[in-house]
């Protein structure tokens, strides 16, 4: 009889530590998710005041770091995701209320993010030229309307005229604005360049605002003969050929 009981209530230690471990694995999976969510948080933070510093540099360090912090966030998500995020069970009405705010909170500080990537993809394309694949039925017009770009600046990147043909499987470099790549060469300053193509005044400021040109210095934006810069609304200047008169004798 004694035995008996001391095994009943050997077995309710048991049921009631079983179910005080479970209770806990529970508690530790939803401290988990909000923990992780207060890390997004911060981390969309830390990365919207970065991006504008890099900004205010001219974007001279903005795409390699973007990069290498996709590339570790990334990590992050295949080593620790996996861990913290994978749960069976649903998270109950009071534990939802608690983590609504830090949800809140994540959600608001995105758009912020979200709408200065948009502004600079859709302006600047992270300053990447593309090399498209001509498909069969596209034309010079089609492409340009595809990448939001003039006809011209496709053609003069691509050393084409309005009387070139195309045809498909050919390459075409495909600026991320509008406008012409320039290679420097010795004696060239921000100056020249920008009167070379049809730039004239504050228009040149264009070229030192564009954030993925890069300057020897950025005080007195010296450049490098065989580096390139791109020269946003540029217009590539071709010279027209004066008929000469022929006299008679």
């Amino acid at each position: 009889m004694l035995n008996r009981d001391l095994q009943q209530r050997h077995q309710g230690k048991l049921k009631a530590f079983s179910k005080d471990l479970r209770s806990f694995f529970h508690f530790l999976r939803i401290y988990s998710k909000i923990r992780l969510y207060i890390i997004f948080d911060f981390f969309e933070k830390f990365k919207d005041s970065l991006v504008a510093l890099l900004h205010q540099k001219r974007g001279k360090y903005a795409r390699p770091f973007l990069h290498f912090g996709t590339i570790a966030l990334s990590f992050f998500m295949v080593i620790f995701g996996p861990r913290l995020l994978s749960s069976g069970d649903e998270m109950t009405d009071s534990q939802l209320v608690l983590a609504a705010p830090i949800l809140a909170t994540g959600t608001a500080a995105a758009p912020d993010f979200y709408t200065y990537q948009a502004e600079e993809v859709r302006q600047y394309r992270g300053g990447e030229i593309i090399t498209h694949i001509i498909e069969d039925g596209e034309t010079i017009s089609t492409i340009a309307e595809r990448y939001g770009l003039r006809n011209a600046t496709i053609l003069w990147a691509n050393n084409l005229t309005e009387k070139s043909t195309i045809k498909p499987g050919q390459s075409l470099e495909i600026l991320p604005v509008d406008g012409v790549r320039h290679k420097v060469v010795r004696g060239d300053t921000i100056y020249s360049i920008g009167k070379k193509y049809g730039l004239n005044g504050s228009q040149v400021q264009m070229i030192v605002d564009y954030p993925f040109n890069e300057f020897l210095n950025d005080e007195t934006f010296d450049l490098v003969a065989g580096q390139y810069l791109m020269v946003p609304e540029g217009k590539l200047q071709i010279a027209v050929a004066t008929p000469t008169s022929t006299s008679r004798s």
